[in-house]
């Protein structure tokens, strides 16, 4: 396939996936319009993510019938059919422009894909966030998506309260070497993508990389070491990368609770140290080593076996579960 082809199939489908979610965004908003007075907004939304989050959008289980009875009793049948259409039609205009970017990567480089998303409404931020992603981790798959909802245990080792389905801002699945990135408004995108570049580094850091990591940032009662260090990652990251020729080392204590843990028993400059790299693609270009030694992506879990201890999350049988889930 020539590079034009696949520049022509991934705007194509870009355009449709763009194009679908606002046909969604018009039908949600009709469902909500029709039960106003009747049923409270945030129960109408609670349901229609519940169903949407189902594989293929099941509607058939008897949770889900249950679930679409009520929503055609608050919102009626048309306004039902109407919604389900647009959600099937914008999953499946999504799966598709996420294929058609991995091929043109493939075949044209990752500058054919930002030259492409660069033309999309919100262009300038896309390219940004695949720009950051390439810098730190050029072999991680990076996927933009309108919005993300997760569940599971993986959400309370990132601080949730409950592991009920919510709206997050990103998660990394090591297993396929892959990071999703909310482009909701409700979030911040480059503080996520910095966080979820930091899970995706995490199979190559050194035992003494991850022993001075885990001593500043151990678990709490809130979250997991591995989420508390890329919490201070994103954070100090998203500082560097907005005011580049500051010094970022105060505002980097201010936004880490442990820096004074840091301090005493390393000296805050192991751990910056160590951040520096990261920003920098120093781990990514271990990455891209270890990669290249073992074969490519199919060989990931070898790589992060060969280069460094892998983490309990990864240990044990290899299968993208839930509990593989780095939010």
């Amino acid at each position: 396939m020539t590079t034009d082809f696949l520049q022509q199939s991934y705007q194509t489908a870009y355009q449709a996936e763009d194009a679908t979610w606002k046909v969604l965004t018009e039908a949600r908003s009709e469902m909500l319009a029709a039960a106003a007075g009747k049923v409270p907004s945030v129960t109408i939304q609670k349901w229609m993510s519940e169903i949407e989050g189902k594989p293929r959008l099941d509607t058939l289980s008897p949770g889900s019938r249950k679930i679409l009875e009520n929503l055609s009793a608050w919102c009626g049948s048309e306004n039902l059919s109407r919604w389900i259409k647009a959600s099937r039609d914008f999953s499946a205009a999504t799966d598709h422009a996420f294929r058609a970017a991995m091929e043109l990567k493939a075949g044209g480089g990752i500058k054919s894909v930002m030259e492409l998303d660069g033309t999309r409404e919100d262009g300038d931020l896309r390219r940004k966030l695949i720009s950051i992603a390439t810098r730190i981790n050029p072999t991680v798959e990076l996927h933009l998506v309108r919005e993300l909802y997760a569940e599971g245990p993986a959400l309370l080792n990132s601080g949730a309260s409950s592991a009920d389905r919510m709206e997050v801002a990103g998660m990394h699945v090591p297993y396929y070497n892959m990071s999703t990135v909310s482009l909701s408004k409700k979030f911040d995108p480059v503080d996520t993508v910095y966080h979820e570049m930091w899970h995706s580094i995490e199979p190559v850091l050194t035992h003494q990389e991850r022993a001075a990591l885990r001593s500043a940032f151990p678990d709490d009662h809130v979250m997991t070491h591995e989420e508390r260090t890329a919490v201070a990652f994103a954070n100090w990251a998203t500082i560097k990368e907005r005011a580049p020729n500051q010094q970022v080392s105060r505002s980097f204590h201010k936004v880490n609770a442990a820096a004074a843990q840091i301090k005493s028993l390393f000296g805050s400059r192991r751990v910056e140290t160590i951040f520096h790299s990261a920003f920098a693609g120093e781990f990514g270009e271990r990455m891209v080593k270890g990669f290249r030694k073992l074969g490519g992506r199919d060989h990931f879990l070898p790589v992060a076996a060969k280069i460094a201890k892998p983490s309990p999350v990864q240990s044990g049988n290899p299968r993208p579960t839930k509990r593989s889930v780095r939010l």
